[in-house]
Formats: C-alpha cells, structure tokens, sequence
C-alpha cells in the first residue's frame, strides 16, 4: 500500500472487485480488465450477495497485474 501512497497515478487498487474477464488486444495482450464491483459477489462465500455487482472496465497504459485467492468449494 505504500507504493500506492506514493505513486498515485501509478497503481490502482481495487477492493471488493471480482475480475470476470480480461481485456486484449489484437495481439493478445492483456490491455485492461472487466470486473464486478460489490461485496460478497464470489459464489464461494458463505454470505453471497443478492444484488449483481457493478460491471466495470479498467484498461491500463502499461501493466495489468491481477491478484487474488480461489478457494475450492467442497461438501462435508
């Protein structure tokens, strides 16, 4: 977060988002990503959220960098 802080206009950090999918270009390059904006929109989650999540679109002038965990859903 600390390079976040000091280079604003460098990095974007985005909470709450479900990335569904990314965006290339005509040489298959990772341009940007369409992602869902809300709380709770991984069906995985124990408290899954009843409203869709806002669509939006990002697109980056140089790297797109995505992070994040899946867990895997399992009965006992």
């Amino acid at each position: 977060m600390n390079v976040a802080a000091r280079h604003p206009d460098r990095l974007r950090i985005e909470l709450h988002a479900l990335a569904t999918r990314v965006v290339l270009d005509a040489d298959n390059r990772a341009t940007g990503v369409e992602y869902l904006q809300g709380e709770r929109l991984y069906r995985g989650h124990p408290m899954l959220s009843t409203g869709a999540g806002e669509r939006r679109v990002i697109n980056a002038r140089r790297e797109v960098i995505l992070a994040g965990a899946l867990s895997t859903l399992r009965s006992c």
